[in-house]
Parts: C-alpha cells; structure tokens; sequence
C-alpha cells in the first residue's frame, strides 16, 4: 500500500471489519505521538433501536449524535435536547440510544462491556485466559485489552437480534505521512465520503499545519452492524 492508499485508509474501507470479520471491534482508543504527530484510533459503540428511520437518521451525517464520556455515559451532541440516565439517551429527534461499553477506572484508559449483555449470555470471567467466556462450550466471546474490546460477531448478532436493536460504532482516525503528498499531487485539499447501506465516512487529507512537509488525514464517520 502506498502513501496515498494509506492516506485514503483504502485498507480500512476494503476491509469492512464491520459485516466481514469474526470479531468486532466495539471499543478502540488508541492514539500515540511520533515525530511530534498525533496518531489516533477511536472506536465508540453504542446501541440504537432497530427502525429503518433510525437506520437512516444514523447514516444521515457524517458526526456522531453522541459523544463518550467518563463511566460510558451518553451526551447528545446539542446540549439540553435529551433526556439522560446512566444508560439510557433518547434524543430530541426520537432516536433511543443505549449503552454497550463503561469505563472500569477513571485513572486509565480501561473499559468494560455492560453487565446487560454479560447477563444475556451468563457470561464468566476465565482467569486464565482473561476474558470472558460463555460457560456452556468454553468459548472466549469478548476479547478485553486495556483500551481495545471486541465481541464474536456471531454472539452479538444473537444479542441484537433479541434486543431489537442495532450497533452503531463511531470513528475517527489520524494518519500522517512524512511527505508533502499534496503538495506532489499540486492540490491544496483532498476530500471524499464513503457513503453506502451501512456506513457513512468522510475523509480529508491536507498538509500538516505544524509541519507542512508532512500529510495529514482524518476519517470521522459511522458505520452499523445490524441483527
């Protein structure tokens, strides 16, 4: 993959980690510096009823209609137009959110899946292999890291389905290049969306305004997992 490829994050859009893989991923937060640049990766999953005006209120823009914040407590993105509990949001448009993922410890970055869908599978926490597991064929069904937590498609879909409701992840990403990509391809902005039945992206590469000798670009969008 070249430099502009991974700018596009071609490999990210090809992949389709969210109707392709085993697992997936419900939680990413990740960034590190290099070089002074700030590299990210923020995945934030929550749970949305499943109608098709939910469906399409979701991938009607690219931001996220709710933010994270400390305890997996949900916020909508205009102050004052929801009403809020500790798990539990329906917005001022009539959206109805959940929460999937809660914050362990204030004093890092770590995170656990809600006690809900823990209980819907009488899920068990293996200390051998540091993750839970559904106890009646061993298998490993939520892979847990600090700041990275992915679930069995499989499980999920099963969760989703008896819940009627769908997953709904929000990105953004950072990545950089040490190499002045627009200024070789004689363009001062580049600019495009992913926009299909199931996720909204739009991605932007500019120069970097510290360091213009080097690329800049950032995904911010959505994507769904539904039943």
């Amino acid at each position: 993959m070249d430099d502009q490829e991974y700018l596009r994050y071609t490999d990210f859009i090809l992949k389709k980690e969210h109707l392709n893989e085993e697992w997936i991923t419900v939680l990413n937060d990740n960034d590190y510096r290099k070089d002074g640049l700030l590299y990210q990766t923020h995945i934030v999953s929550v749970l949305v009823r499943n109608k098709l005006e939910f469906i399409e209120k979701v991938l009607s823009k690219y931001t996220w209609d709710f933010f994270w914040e400390y305890m997996g407590r949900l916020f909508n993105d205009e102050s004052g137009s929801a009403n809020i509990d500790r798990d539990h949001i329906i917005l001022k448009n009539g959206m109805e959110l959940e929460t999937i993922i809660f914050r362990k410890d204030f004093s890092d970055n770590s995170y656990e899946i809600g006690w809900h869908f823990k209980k819907f599978f009488t899920l068990s926490y293996d200390s051998k292999k540091e993750n839970y597991i559904d106890p009646q064929n061993n298998v490993v069904v939520q892979f847990i890291t600090p700041n990275i937590i992915k679930i069995r498609l499989d499980y999920l879909r099963k969760y989703l389905k008896n819940r009627d409701m769908m997953l709904v992840r929000g990105h953004q990403h950072f990545r950089h290049v040490t190499k002045p990509i627009m200024k070789i391809l004689g363009k001062a902005i580049e600019e495009f969306s992913i926009d299909d039945q199931t996720r909204k992206f739009s991605i932007t590469i500019v120069p970097n305004r510290e360091k213009p000798e080097y690329t800049f670009s950032g995904l911010l969008g959505k994507d769904i997992i539904l039943p």
